[in-house]
């Protein structure tokens, strides 16, 4: 924001001054000669206001071009961002997965050995009421 009115300050005080010159000049009619064109009686101040209008358009293209390279280069960057967010996200879940299963291992592992003992009973038990 900052640098927009700076910017519109410059922007004013650069028309203020141009009229200024425009309105001091207008009496003053020049010649102006560019390769084979040729242009007669032009009065300065028309000049000056061209000169400027030309300045203001080709700043304008300029700013335009850059602004285009600006957007598809952060779109590049936005797009490549969202593949290894995405590609992260799989990576994560595919992890996850693995520590439960690591988990469950891990807890059969460890069981207590009475509750082992108690499953080893009631298996017998029930193999045993089978039986008989």
């Amino acid at each position: 924001m900052k640098k927009l009115s700076l910017f519109l300050v410059f922007s004013l005080l650069l028309v203020i001054f141009s009229l200024i010159f425009v309105l001091q000049n207008n009496n003053i009619i020049v010649q102006i000669k560019f390769l084979r064109w040729s242009l007669s009686n032009v009065p300065l101040g028309f000049l000056v206001i061209i000169s400027l209008l030309v300045g203001v358009v080709i700043i304008w293209l300029v700013s335009l071009v850059l602004y285009i390279a600006a957007v598809t280069k952060n779109r590049k960057l936005l797009s490549e961002s969202e593949s290894k967010i995405s590609k992260l996200e799989e990576d994560k879940r595919q992890l996850e997965t693995e520590i439960e299963k690591l988990q469950a291992a891990l807890n059969e592992k460890t069981q207590k050995p009475d509750e082992l003992e108690v499953s080893e009973i009631k298996n017998t038990n029930e193999n045993e009421n089978k039986e008989g």
